[in-house]
């Protein structure tokens, strides 16, 4: 008779899964494979974590998570690779479809997140800054300040004494991580406008009422000059209304003497020229003097 699945937490080897009366049959038909020899056999909906554990359960047993998925653990922003990885001080070999296990010749600092040990954000930024171009890296970086506004001041001690592959790149992306930026497509932008050589704009700059109500937040902007850059993904049909108002409240500020240069994906990905053109346009008619656009901005946004 077949027995009924008790409580499990996590994905199961197929040994224990047999040993809940689960046979190998019913594993292959019932059953969802997340990486070889680990199943999940409860009925709750499928959570990446369940992945990741499964990762640790293959990799070597001092295995961590690492890389890519230590960045998707803490919250962070980066490309998606298909893969789980993990980092060992071991040498033992793992082949697994789908685990990506990486070798430290010294212990990296590891935290416990979500009940699963994984590398520090600092140590994950240096990890990945062999791996990431230094536009991702800082959007990265970006995307832990969020949760972690004192993340960029540690960040120059902890990428100051790296050495080896990516540690240039840590670094550069350490002096241009700033926190309170709300999305990656605004770290994106400032960055086009930085890699350039204009000058950097603040971030999340408040406006207030005459009470001191906060009664509109500019993306980036230049406040001696009272030029704003704001990033504009909102235009769906669902969020129609607040869209609406949202452009009702610039308006408001346009008419207290606020330029706006309004950017779209299209001017990240596919105009990013046209884009800086109309920002020194803009800057000039404010009474700003930008300087002679530097070109090394087209290698980390080509078009």
């Amino acid at each position: 008779m077949k027995r009924s699945v008790g409580r499990v937490n996590g994905p199961v080897s197929r040994a224990t899964a047999n040993s809940l009366g689960i046979d190998d049959n019913q594993l292959r038909r019932q059953h969802l494979r997340l990486l070889r020899g680990h199943w999940k056999v409860d009925t709750t909906r499928l959570r990446l974590e369940e992945f990741w554990q499964a990762g640790l359960n293959c990799g070597p047993d001092d295995a961590f998570l690492s890389h890519h998925t230590a960045a998707a653990l803490h919250g962070g922003v980066v490309p998606a690779t298909g893969e789980v990885e993990v980092g060992t001080l071991t040498g033992r070999r793992v082949r697994v479809r789908g685990l990506v296990v990486h070798r430290y010749t010294r212990a990296p600092e590891i935290v416990t997140v979500r009940g699963m040990p994984v590398t520090s954000k600092e140590q994950t930024f240096l990890d990945l800054a062999a791996r990431l171009s230094l536009v991702d890296l800082v959007v990265l970086g970006d995307s832990f300040a969020r949760s972690d506004v004192g993340f960029p001041e540690r960040l120059p001690t902890a990428t100051g004494d790296a050495r080896g592959r990516g540690a240039v790149n840590a670094r550069r992306a350490a002096k241009l991580v700033r926190a309170r930026v709300e999305s990656p497509q605004e770290s994106r932008l400032r960055l086009l406008v930085v890699l350039a050589g204009l000058p950097e704009p603040t971030v999340q700059v408040e406006l207030l009422d005459a009470e001191g109500f906060v009664v509109y937040r500019l993306d980036l902007a230049y406040g001696g000059f009272r030029l704003a850059i704001e990033y504009d993904g909102r235009a769906h049909v669902e969020r129609q209304g607040q869209w609406e108002k949202d452009l009702l409240r610039r308006e408001s500020v346009e008419g207290g003497g606020w330029r706006f240069v309004v950017a779209v994906s299209a001017d990240i990905y596919r105009r990013p020229e046209q884009f800086l053109d109309r920002l020194v346009a803009a800057m000039r008619s404010v009474g700003m003097r930008p300087p002679r656009l530097d070109p090394q901005w087209r290698l980390h946004f080509p078009c």
